[in-house]
């Protein structure tokens, strides 16, 4: 259970606590959400490069889908190798 936000701010002004959180997380009362409140999200635009620069890319829907994947798989076995090397050279100094 975790306590409301009011009950956590009195907490802390009760008490002197040099850290606070979970596993030495310093929890920032600021920057602390409203319960219920709308959840901010920033959704990119591209209307002002298409604007000033006239900039106007199509790609269909599913060339999209094969191209991410594509890339994707290319950056999950580079990210495989990596790790594979890095063990080696571990394996080889130890």
């Amino acid at each position: 259970d975790f306590p409301t936000r009011e009950a956590f701010e009195a907490e802390l002004s009760e008490h002197a606590y040099d850290i606070v959180g979970i596993s030495s997380i310093i929890v920032n009362i600021g920057s602390t959400p409203v319960l219920g409140a709308p959840v901010h999200r920033y959704v990119p635009s591209t209307a002002r490069a298409r604007q000033e620069l006239g900039l106007c890319v199509e790609v269909p829907l599913r060339d999209a889908i094969d191209r991410t994947r594509a890339w994707f798989a290319f950056e999950t076995a580079s990210a495989l190798a990596q790790k594979q090397q890095v063990l080696a050279a571990r394996g080889a100094h130890a």
